[in-house]
């Protein structure tokens, strides 16, 4: 049936293939010859993606799930589920340390590849079918920090722009002030300042 999605191994060595067949194909890409294939998927292939650091495959299915399989014994090594309609495209961020997929009902999830969680689910990013996901290598608008930008049958294009590192500063700092407060208060009761502990307090 419909080949729905091609790519190139980071190294050129293989030729994916994922079609409305259900089935992915790994192929020479010398000549096209078929090497393996991969079966598992219950409903049609439209996503498939090459890790940048493993000798793995990611893929992304109308069945509502993403699977990785190896490249070695191209066996399934781990199933992604949690989305509750087709996953339309997928790819590795992070470095290669987690997966950010979309789907038909413009579903964005952020997945941890070791542990197979999904670590976030950002559910009103777009109104329609998100159909792909690039990471430029560059960065946006003279920020450090690592983007990632999503097409839409809406008719959007949206910049992410991943903010864990900002958000684990910040919670430190309300860790931080929470303890320092803590003590504060604790060294008041101690030295009997009860007017100092009530004004902090309130």
């Amino acid at each position: 049936k419909d080949i729905n999605t091609v790519a190139s191994a980071p190294n050129d060595s293989l030729i994916a293939s994922g079609s409305q067949d259900k089935s992915i194909k790994l192929w020479n890409p010398a000549t096209l010859t078929p090497i393996a294939t991969l079966s598992g998927h219950k409903r049609g292939v439209w996503k498939v993606a090459f890790s940048p650091i493993d000798k793995c495959l990611l893929s992304a299915s109308a069945d509502r799930t993403l699977r990785l399989w190896s490249l070695q014994d191209y066996s399934c090594i781990r199933t992604f589920q949690g989305h509750t309609t087709s996953v339309l495209c997928a790819r590795f961020v992070n470095k290669g340390m987690q997966l950010l997929s979309g789907a038909a009902d413009g579903v964005l999830k952020l997945w941890t590849i070791r542990t197979g969680e999904c670590e976030n689910s950002f559910d009103d990013c777009h109104s329609d079918r998100v159909w792909c996901i690039a990471a430029p290598r560059s960065t946006w608008e003279g920020s450090d920090q690592s983007v990632v930008i999503t097409g839409s049958s809406d008719g959007s294009l949206k910049c992410w722009v991943d903010s864990t590192a900002a958000v684990e500063e910040q919670a430190l700092k309300d860790t931080e002030e929470k303890y320092l407060m803590e003590q504060s208060l604790n060294n008041d009761l101690r030295s009997k300042k009860y007017d100092k502990v009530s004004c902090s307090l309130v």
